[in-house]
C-alpha cells in the first residue's frame, strides 16, 4: 500500500491510502511476587511464583513504533481492553479476530477511521464463505463485497454499515 501511495500521481489515490496501525497483544511472563498486591493471577510452582502481564499495543506499521499501549493482567481478553486504547482520526486499523467488539468497530468508524479484521466463525459467515468459494473455485482476489450483518440483534440496531469482503490470496 505504501509503495502504491509513493508511485501514485493522483492526490485522490494518495489520500485514500491511510496510515496503517495494527492492534495486537502479547503475554509477558513475570515473577509473581511483583504483582501480588495488584491481585493479578499467579501460578505457584515448586521454587518460584509465576505471573503474566499482557501488553496490548497499537503499532504504526510504516513508522515501526508503538503509538499507544495498555498493560493488563495476563488473562484479560483483548476486546474489552481495546476500548481503552487511544484511536486517531483518519487511520486504517488492522487487527485479528480477537478484537471482535462491535463497540470498538463503532468507535473506529465514528472518528472517521477505517478497519480491516477477520470475522469470528459463525454459521452465517461460514455459509456465505462456502457459497462464494464454491461458486468461484478458480478465482483469486476479491470474491465478494457486500454488506455485513451482525448476528447480535443489539448490534443490528446501531445503524452502522459495514462491508463484508471475502478475499482469496493467490499465493496461499
Amino acid at each position: 500500500m505504501l509503495d502504491i501511495r509513493a508511485k501514485a500521481e493522483s492526490r485522490k489515490i494518495k489520500k485514500a491510502i491511510r496510515q496503517i496501525l495494527a492492534i495486537d497483544s502479547t503475554e509477558i511472563k513475570v515473577h509473581g511476587s511483583l504483582f501480588s498486591e495488584l491481585g493479578w493471577k499467579q501460578k505457584h510452582c515448586k521454587n518460584e511464583h509465576k505471573a503474566a502481564a499482557k501488553l496490548h499495543v497499537i503499532w504504526d506499521v510504516d513508522g515501526e513504533w508503538i503509538d499507544d499501549f495498555v498493560i493488563t493482567p495476563g488473562r484479560r481478553n483483548d476486546s474489552p481492553v481495546s476500548l481503552e486504547l487511544r484511536l486517531l482520526q483518519g487511520k486504517m486499523y488492522v487487527f485479528d479476530r480477537a478484537y471482535n467488539d462491535f463497540d470498538l468497530w463503532k468507535k473506529i468508524v465514528s472518528i472517521k477511521s477505517d478497519f480491516v479484521t477477520r470475522l469470528k466463525d459463525s454459521p452465517r459467515v461460514r455459509y456465505l464463505q462456502i457459497k462464494i468459494l464454491h461458486k468461484m473455485k478458480n478465482k483469486d482476489g476479491v470474491l465478494y463485497d457486500g454488506p455485513y450483518k451482525p448476528t447480535n440483534k443489539t448490534n443490528c440496531k446501531k445503524n452502522l454499515k459495514l462491508r463484508h469482503v471475502i478475499y482469496r490470496d493467490p499465493v496461499s
